[in-house]
């Protein structure tokens, strides 16, 4: 565990070597009884099973000693570092019990794994169907990540010119069913997002006004919440795009400050971590959004560039690919967002045409790029479209 309280320690983790242990590996039931005793359950007892596997193989005497300048060592099953948390001892990092009641309590009652490199890195997913299996949990249901009304079509959100909100729920073969009348006083918002916050399969709402960002909880059956602020600071993103960037069903955020790219891992109740910078030189491409292209739970990158040209960045562990152009023409359609029209787990992309106020989709192939574009819509002058 790499447990880092900023950005700077990240970066200083990157160096980190990893030292196999001179132990034999432990056994997955001692994360399993000790995670639930320590007080995880449900999805976070997955999660965190899954995690000590990665980290250490459930092996409770593990040790790891990192290449940082610290020289500092990583301990016991949920592999808890010596330096970034000295009040945890070694009597505790070493006794099995003891490390899983102080990882339930850094991560925040198993709400918040960012702190341990395999889940930044996506490495303990490869341990998630053992870690139901040994728990005798079913397997994971693959839910829609921008379902409103809790079906396998991602919904699209539209604001009128009086600042009215409409939401559109998708529907087999794509396009959208007709609109449902959300609520007015939304004209005041310059970014609007769907996502589901709290892996449940029902999409929530955000949207930043005046710099603070706001979150309405979906209720279970398609209504919402009064509006609650859960972060500041936003008024210097030039965009954001909100999608499960690391496949844990939670919505994550995808921020362009500058010509720095920030991602705020979710942490549920339309709460986020601390950003983590993903990379620099994204000032020239002026929009994009997250979705899932093929289907394996991570979300992927699309952007435009100023000459209208279309980027796909594949998510791969913790990391994107290199990017690939898989399209053309951008720049003639506005508010480009990514989601599952069609149900069929690969990410569609849907924008406005600013021609003539007409809304356009385009499916998804699965491997980033898109089948021709087919209009869905007309009327959308003076609309805004909440674009992922």
């Amino acid at each position: 565990m790499k447990l880092l309280s900023s950005v700077l320690a990240l970066a200083a983790a990157a160096s980190v070597a990893f030292v196999p242990s001179a132990h034999a590996a432990g056994d997955i039931d001692l994360c399993v009884s000790n995670g639930r005793n320590a007080g995880f359950s449900g999805d976070n007892l997955v999660t965190a099973v899954a995690v000590g596997m990665a980290e250490s193989r459930c092996d409770p005497s593990a040790r790891y000693v990192n290449n940082d300048s610290h020289r500092s060592v990583d301990r016991g099953l949920w592999q808890i570092n010596d330096y970034w948390h000295s009040e945890v001892s070694d009597s505790c990092a070493y006794n099995a019990a003891c490390n899983a009641r102080e990882a339930y309590r850094i991560s925040d009652q198993g709400t918040d794994w960012t702190p341990w490199s395999t889940y930044k890195s996506g490495s303990y997913k490869q341990f998630l169907d053992d870690a139901r299996a040994a728990i005798g949990a079913p397997p994971a249901p693959v839910l829609p990540s921008k379902s409103v009304n809790g079906d396998k079509y991602d919904d699209a959100l539209g604001v009128d010119p009086s600042g009215t909100a409409f939401l559109y729920k998708g529907k087999a073969g794509g396009g959208f069913m007709a609109a449902t009348r959300l609520g007015p006083g939304w004209g005041g918002f310059s970014r609007i997002g769907i996502g589901d916050s709290g892996n449940d399969g029902w999409a929530d709402l955000w949207a930043i006004g005046g710099g603070t960002l706001y979150y309405w909880h979906n209720r279970g059956d398609g209504t919402f919440t009064a509006a609650a602020a859960v972060g500041s600071g936003w008024a210097a993103m030039e965009n954001v795009s909100f999608g499960d960037v690391n496949g844990d069903n939670r919505t994550d955020i995808l921020a362009r400050d500058g010509g720095n790219m920030y991602l705020y891992v979710g942490r549920g109740a339309g709460r986020f971590a601390e950003r983590v910078l993903v990379g620099a030189g994204w000032a020239s491409l002026a929009r994009h959004s997250v979705g899932d292209a093929d289907g394996d739970s991570d979300g992927d990158v699309w952007a435009t560039n100023s000459a209208g040209e279309l980027y796909f960045w594949k998510r791969s562990g913790a990391d994107f690919a290199t990017a690939v152009q898989v399209g053309s023409g951008w720049n003639g359609f506005r508010q480009m967002t990514a989601m599952d029209v069609n149900g069929d787990n690969k990410a569609d992309l849907v924008a406005i045409r600013s021609s003539d106020n007409t809304l356009w989709q385009w499916l998804g192939t699965g491997s980033g790029g898109f089948s021709s574009a087919t209009q869905i819509g007309s009327g959308w002058s003076g609309w805004d479209l909440a674009a992922n």
